[in-house]
C-alpha cells in the first residue's frame, strides 16, 4: 500500500512537471498584429540631450507577422530584421528580428547606449553598474511563470540567412527576479525545411518562479533579407534529457573567471566557440583534451561556452569580471 502511494506521488510530480507548457507556443492566437504571450516589438522613449535638456524620443518598432508556413496547425511566426532609431537620420540602425515570451511594458533609454547596443559596441556600458543593467532590463519582458527550469527550450524553425547571420536561442529561469540557469543555441546553416533545434540549461531541474525565452534572427550587424519562421516552442523535461545530462562531463574551470578559463574534454579532441549574449564568435578552436582561453581582455559580463566532441554537446555560461 505505502509503495502504491508512493508510486502515485511520484506519477502526480512528474505530471506536474511535465504540464508546463509555452503559452501560445505554437503561434496560432494573434491579437493586434502580435502574438499573444509573445512580445515581436521594441517600443519605448529614447532619451536624449537637447541644449542641456534631456528629451524623449518615441519610438516603436516591429519585427514580427504571422506566416501559414506552420510547422503544425494554421500559423507561425516569421521574424524580419527592421529598422531601429530616428528615421532619416544617422541614429537609424538595422536590428535582427526579435521575439520574447511576455509582455513588455516598455521603455527609456539613453540615445548613447542605443547606439553602444546597435554597433555592437560594450566598451562604454558597465555590465556590473546595477543601475546599467536596470535600464537595459526594460527591453526584456519578464517572461512567463514556471516553477522548474526544463532540461531545454525546443523549437521548430526554417532559417534562410544572408551575410553573416546567425539564428540565436536564449531562455533564462528566474527566481525572486534573479537568473537561475541559462540556456544557449546559435547557428548559421540554413534550414529550409522545418528543422527542431533546442537550447539546453546549465542547470535543469532548479526551482524558478518564471522563464523568459528570446529568439533573434541574427546579430546587430545583420541582413536586411534574413528571414526566420519559428513555430511550436517547447519545454523539454524528458528522461533522455536527463540521461544526456548525467553524460556531460565536460569541465570549466574557474568560473567565474578573471584572466584564463580552463576547459577539460571528457574523450580526446573537441572544439570550442566562445559567443557573447548577442551572439558574435569571439573565441574557437578545436583541442586534444584539454584548452586554455585567454579572457583577459574581454569587458565583465555573461558569455556562452560551446563545447562539442563526437558523444557530447555541452553550452556553459561563463561569467567574466
Amino acid at each position: 500500500m505505502k509503495k502504491s502511494i508512493f508510486t502515485l506521488f511520484i506519477m502526480f510530480s512528474l505530471g506536474f512537471i511535465f504540464a508546463q507548457t509555452v503559452p501560445n507556443g505554437g503561434f496560432e492566437n494573434w491579437s493586434n498584429s502580435q502574438p499573444t504571450s509573445w512580445t515581436t516589438n521594441l517600443s519605448g522613449n529614447v532619451t536624449t540631450e537637447v541644449f542641456g535638456v534631456e528629451v524623449p524620443i518615441p519610438v516603436s518598432v516591429f519585427f514580427g507577422s504571422s506566416t501559414t508556413d506552420a510547422h503544425s496547425g494554421s500559423l507561425a511566426l516569421e521574424l524580419h530584421p527592421a529598422t531601429f532609431g530616428i528615421p532619416g537620420t544617422e541614429y537609424s540602425y538595422l536590428l535582427p528580428g526579435i521575439a520574447q515570451l511576455g509582455t513588455s511594458s516598455g521603455f527609456s533609454i539613453p540615445l548613447s547606449m542605443i547606439l553602444d547596443l546597435a554597433q555592437g559596441d560594450f566598451s562604454n556600458i558597465d555590465f556590473s553598474d546595477l543601475s546599467t543593467l536596470s535600464t537595459l532590463a526594460q527591453m526584456l519582458t519578464r517572461g512567463e511563470a514556471c516553477t522548474t527550469t526544463p532540461y531545454g527550450v525546443k523549437m521548430w524553425v526554417k532559417f534562410q540567412p544572408q551575410g553573416s547571420d546567425s539564428l540565436i536561442l536564449v531562455a533564462y529561469t528566474k527566481s525572486n527576479g534573479t537568473p537561475v540557469s541559462y540556456a544557449y543555441f546559435t547557428t548559421g546553416t540554413t534550414m529550409n525545411n522545418y528543422t527542431e533545434i533546442e537550447a539546453e540549461f546549465d542547470s535543469p531541474l532548479a526551482a524558478c518562479d518564471s522563464i523568459c525565452i528570446i529568439v533573434l534572427s541574427g546579430g546587430f550587424q545583420t541582413d536586411e533579407n534574413t528571414v526566420l519562421i519559428v513555430d511550436d516552442v517547447t519545454l523539454n523535461y524528458t528522461n533522455v534529457a536527463v540521461e544526456n545530462h548525467q553524460e556531460k562531463t565536460f569541465s570549466v574551470y574557474p568560473n567565474p573567471v578573471q584572466d584564463k578559463l580552463s576547459v577539460q574534454g571528457p574523450d580526446g579532441r573537441f572544439s570550442y566557440q566562445l559567443h557573447d549574449l548577442t551572439g558574435r564568435l569571439l573565441m574557437s578552436g578545436n583541442e586534444d583534451g584539454h584548452a586554455v582561453l585567454n579572457v583577459a581582455s574581454l569587458p565583465a559580463g555573461v558569455y556562452m561556452l560551446r563545447l562539442q566532441s563526437d558523444h557530447q554537446t555541452l553550452t556553459q555560461k561563463v561569467i567574466v569580471r
